[in-house]
């Protein structure tokens, strides 16, 4: 067997964050996911994984805990959850106490959906309506939490339903690929705060890290 390339090595080892259907971050190849404090602790992590580009103040995860009314003290209760959710991560996953980010470069599937659906896009414009179709249902098997990193074999035979499968057939079997921005409005991380989610970052972007 061949020895595996460095950039296999670093994929392996990479940070992997599902973020659609059943909560997933394997870091060091374990699942911590288990380990987060409770709903509000799978909240904070997913927010600061979307927003992993830029520092959160304290005053927005404030608001994503609380976002209609605070306790009385709720940086008491922010410090105590975020202690809990650093104890479940591993040291230096999150950094920083008046601004906090996410330190690690994951593999996000959110981010994964969108790109997928801006190649469907680019190869419906560019009149290879198979290449589109075989992007987009990646899109849509991420984003409505069916796959991550492809483990579920594009081609199965089982169907999505959707809204307008009367008219036009499954979701499964449509050839019109769903946008980018449909796919990042619907696969964000559920969160009951009013905050604006940003859009994941493309495929091959660089990165500015926080």
């Amino acid at each position: 067997m061949s020895p595996r390339s460095s950039e296999d090595l670093i994929a392996a080892t990479r940070p992997q964050i599902a973020l659609t259907g059943t909560l997933q971050a394997r870091i060091g190849g374990v699942d911590v996911a288990a380990g987060l404090p409770g709903r509000q602790g799978r909240a904070l992590f997913a927010f600061l994984v979307v927003n992993r580009h830029r520092p959160v103040g304290r005053h927005e995860l404030i608001g994503v805990l609380w976002p209609d009314e605070p306790p009385d003290a709720p940086e008491a209760g922010l410090s105590t959850v975020l202690a809990r959710m650093r104890r479940a991560l591993g040291d230096g996953v999150v950094t920083g106490r008046t601004e906090l980010c996410f330190a690690l470069d994951a593999e996000v599937d959110t981010e994964q959906a969108v790109a997928a659906a801006e190649t469907a896009e680019r190869a419906l414009a560019g009149g290879d309506p198979h290449s589109a179709m075989t992007a987009a249902q990646t899109a849509l098997d991420i984003s409505v939490g069916l796959s991550w990193r492809g483990s579920r074999a594009i081609g199965s035979t089982a169907c999505v339903p959707s809204s307008s499968s009367s008219s036009r057939g499954c979701s499964r079997c449509s050839p019109v690929p769903p946008s980018s921005s449909a796919i990042a409005s619907t696969s964000r991380p559920p969160s009951a705060s009013p905050v604006r989610w940003p859009s994941a970052t493309p495929s091959g972007s660089p990165v500015t890290r926080c």
